[in-house]
């Protein structure tokens, strides 16, 4: 491939080309998105000389960076169950929970076809009823939606497992979809899937994934965007012993992890974050319960460093205080034994790192977390090691 510098400009005109406005486009294709680059953009340094210089360094730059809105969710308060109590048997997966409730919904499925219990996947919150094509959602969201969206609804398919729908039509608080909802939920999580529908002939998605289809791209909702710790409670009586945590991450990637059960009753956290918990495997017996619950541990989607910018938190619209940060371990291969890929960061102290001392989520706060990137870190990953950037590989 040739050398590919011109004079410009670029201009990425995304889908609202090719009518005059209010008309249907003159060409239409599901490709059309903004732009993507690898590793960002380069503000050039104005130091003049030819165009046509080449080689690596040839242009001194800055590195083009803004923050990066990484999170801003309503997220419900730690403790939320994930499995149902159950003694444990070694081999044999606890329970998974098949109630619906804010912050969980069982029956997520999943690209390779497993389900699990997906956690906090919702941008919107909407009121289903059986089998009625309306879905009443605030007023506030209502431009979230849009005639043709395609839709994740947990809670509302047979027996409260996820649902996709597409929308028919938006007035006011009411949005229309087809097919309707199988079951009725006063507070369903409306939120994004896992494809390109287009590619089959609009048909439904049939997979979960906090990321939204923009042309080419598929692009990280910070709206639905938390990932959360896990942790597995005992009772008095009950045997320590080793589970196996299996899930996904934030980037939908099968993660998992060994969590060393203490003796008795308490919570034992999770060093890593999940998106979708999928099984919770005792690798002991102990005629006593055991259950997994969530923590107060935020998972990332970019790696959290040691001296650098620290990420910048809000709860309700102010500065939040209180939490510590867990930094990205950059062990590679990443094993059941190390903590997330790209850190995290503990708002209370239900978690696993000492001296958070912060407000737990109270189902009513949104949380924003802005990130700011060092060119060390973008410049340092690469697609063999992308750790200072986008965590390891998770295992």
């Amino acid at each position: 491939m040739g050398q590919s510098v011109f004079t410009g400009p670029v201009v990425a005109l995304g889908g609202n080309a090719g009518a005059p406005r209010g008309g249907a486009p003159a060409e239409y294709s599901a490709e059309i998105g903004p732009s993507l680059f690898w590793q960002g953009t380069g503000l050039l340094a104005m130091e003049g000389g030819s165009k046509d210089k080449k080689g690596m360094g040839a242009f001194p730059a800055l590195f083009l960076s803004s923050s990066i809105l990484a999170l801003t969710q309503v997220i419900q308060p730690a403790g939320n169950t994930l499995t149902t109590p159950a003694n444990a048997v070694n081999g044999t997966p606890l329970p998974l929970v098949t109630t619906y409730a804010l912050g969980r919904a069982p029956g997520t499925p999943t690209r390779s076809g497993a389900l699990g219990v997906g956690i906090e996947t919702g941008f919107a919150i909407g009121a289903t009823t059986a089998l009625n094509p309306a879905v009443t959602i605030a007023a506030n969201d209502s431009w979230r939606f849009s005639v043709g969206q395609f839709l994740s609804i947990a809670g509302a398919g047979p027996a409260a497992a996820m649902a996709f729908t597409k929308v028919v039509s938006v007035v006011g608080t009411a949005v229309t979809v087809s097919p309707p909802p199988v079951t009725s939920q006063a507070s369903a999580s409306i939120g994004a899937y896992h494809g390109d529908p287009s590619s089959y002939g609009f048909v439904l998605p049939t997979a979960y994934s906090p990321f939204m289809n923009g042309g080419a791209g598929r692009f990280l909702l910070p709206d639905c965007a938390v990932a959360r710790g896990v942790g597995i409670t005992g009772v008095a009586g009950g045997a320590a012993g080793n589970v196996l945590i299996q899930g996904l991450d934030l980037y939908m990637r099968p993660q998992s992890e060994i969590i060393a059960v203490a003796a008795g009753a308490g919570t034992t956290w999770s060093k890593k974050t999940y998106k979708v918990l999928l099984a919770a495997i005792p690798q002991f017996s102990s005629a006593f319960n055991y259950q997994v619950i969530t923590s107060d541990l935020l998972g990332l989607p970019l790696s959290l460093l040691p001296n650098e910018p620290a990420p910048v938190i809000t709860s309700a619209g102010a500065a939040y205080v209180g939490s510590v940060l867990q930094y990205a371990d950059l062990t590679n291969p990443a094993t059941t034994a190390t903590a997330d890929p790209r850190g995290a960061i503990q708002l209370s102290s239900a978690g696993p790192n000492a001296g958070a001392t912060g407000a737990a989520p109270d189902d009513v706060s949104r949380f924003v977390i802005v990130m700011s990137l060092n060119p060390a870190q973008v410049l340092g990953a690469n697609q063999f090691n992308p750790g200072t950037l986008f965590g390891v590989a998770p295992v």
